[in-house]
């Protein structure tokens, strides 16, 4: 299963005019360059996105998240993993990496990130910007 998911909390600090947030999320400016080349539209997003506290309850209940049995397979995703593990605590990120780790494998215990898979796989390539 691939889902694409907009949500209506991401600000991209001033870079979205007369928009009003209770959060500044830190991200990557060459991956948010990325997408709205590729056809993200921040600002609608802020309009029309899902609810972050919404998304962040139905995904703990829904029984993907906290679950050994789920895989998740990713490409690339430090930030998006980080993201969803702050949104699903409502807290900000762990201090220091190892509590962020064993957070990030408490929620989702099997993550396969194939960036980094393909390193093993000398003809392989791919990515959004390839």
């Amino acid at each position: 299963m691939n889902w694409e998911i907009f949500l209506k909390d991401f600000v991209l600090g001033s870079s979205i005019s007369n928009s009003i947030s209770r959060r500044n999320d830190m991200y990557a400016e060459e991956s948010i360059d990325l997408l709205s080349r590729s056809g993200i539209d921040f600002q609608r997003n802020l309009e029309y996105g899902i609810d972050i506290e919404y998304f962040g309850e139905m995904l703990i209940s829904s029984g993907i998240v906290l679950n050994d049995s789920v895989r998740w397979i990713s490409f690339k995703s430090g930030y998006d993993f980080g993201y969803l593990l702050k949104l699903l605590t409502c807290n900000a990120l762990p201090e220091n990496e190892n509590a962020f780790f064993e957070q990030i494998q408490e929620y989702f215990p099997n993550i396969y990130d194939m960036k980094y898979l393909m390193h093993s796989c000398k003809r392989l390539r791919g990515g959004l910007d390839d």
